[in-house]
């Protein structure tokens, strides 16, 4: 999406007599342009955050089942919208940050419960909160970046 673009996109959330579903394709640089349907959808489904804490001996355990991890991800990509690694000053993963966009908070752990990660016991700790964003956004669709 061109600048221009994005500038139209937030002209149009915030005029009361436009929607993105008025851009046509054309409009968006080619892309896929939003509906006014998507936005509503996303503002009224609740976001909810997991953060896991890595047991210490966590690193060298992770490498067995990392393939099984990852095709997980890319197998159940709904309802996830963000995930992250935290990384320690030796840039060894410590801990796992995960957003979910979901109904209820069970949603989220059946979904937790079947990573191979959780499953494997590689966090210390696990929780899940409630998420309500303040400061910028999570861009409107499904989670598109492939697990590296």
């Amino acid at each position: 999406m061109f600048l221009g673009d994005v500038y139209k996109w937030v002209w149009a959330l915030s005029s009361p007599t436009k929607t993105v579903a008025g851009f046509s394709h054309l409009e968006t640089g080619g892309h896929r342009s939003l509906t006014a349907s998507t936005v509503e959808r996303k503002v009224n489904v609740p976001l909810y955050a997991m953060v896991g804490y890595d047991h210490p001996n966590a690193v060298a355990n992770r490498e067995p089942i990392r393939a099984e991890h990852r095709a997980y991800f890319r197998a159940n990509l709904h309802p996830l919208r963000l995930a992250g690694a935290f990384n320690n000053d030796r840039g060894e993963q410590i801990g796992t940050m995960l957003v979910f966009e979901a109904d209820d908070e069970k949603t989220v752990w059946d979904w937790i419960k079947a990573e191979p990660f959780y499953r494997g016991g590689i966090y210390q700790q696990c929780e899940v909160r409630l998420w309500n964003p303040v400061i910028g956004e999570i861009a409107p669709g499904p989670a598109l970046a492939p697990v590296s």
